[in-house]
């Protein structure tokens, strides 16, 4: 299978399709099935961010940003580094309350 330029991405068997898959806790998880390499790094990258937290997010928004190029991948970016932020606000509020 075809490898992108996107971690987490492969060329699907499906013509014309990517596939998104991330480890978790040692398990591969199927993510999706996309019309394009840069949709599947998206949805990737908001996964892996959503795993790993705030620096995950950071990481995978600009891995997205840098490999993608455009308009729509900075505007994806800035939503990446936005739930990075989101993210380290609620581990701040959870190692507060605990």
């Amino acid at each position: 299978m075809p490898l992108s330029p996107f971690q987490g991405v492969n060329k699907s068997s499906r013509p014309g399709h990517w596939e998104a898959v991330i480890s978790d806790n040692g398990k591969r998880r199927f993510l999706g099935c996309f019309t394009s390499a840069e949709e599947a790094a998206y949805v990737y990258a908001k996964e892996f961010a959503r795993i790993g937290g705030a620096a995950a997010a950071a990481a995978a928004a600009a891995t997205a940003a840098g490999a993608a190029g455009g308009a729509r991948a900075a505007e994806r970016a800035a939503e990446l580094r936005a739930a990075a932020a989101t993210a380290a606000a609620a581990a701040a509020a959870a190692t507060e309350t605990a």
